[in-house]
């Protein structure tokens, strides 16, 4: 998993990730306790959470 700080650099565009996916995402969190409000809140739960990455990953465009 990459470091914190090489987190903070990386962006992901969710502009192309279907609402239901996004839900799927979100529901994941809140299991977690976590609350996802502002697309930046999304992308840093993705990031960190590998089942949400995986999930999102064929939507997205990025190298991972």
């Amino acid at each position: 998993m990459p470091s914190t700080s090489s987190l903070e650099a990386m962006s992901i565009d969710l502009s192309q990730v279907p609402e239901p996916i996004m839900e799927t995402v979100r529901l994941f969190a809140a299991v977690e306790g976590v609350t996802l409000t502002k697309p930046e809140d999304y992308a840093r739960y993705i990031l960190e959470d590998e089942d949400a990455l995986e999930i999102v990953l064929p939507y997205i465009d990025h190298d991972f």
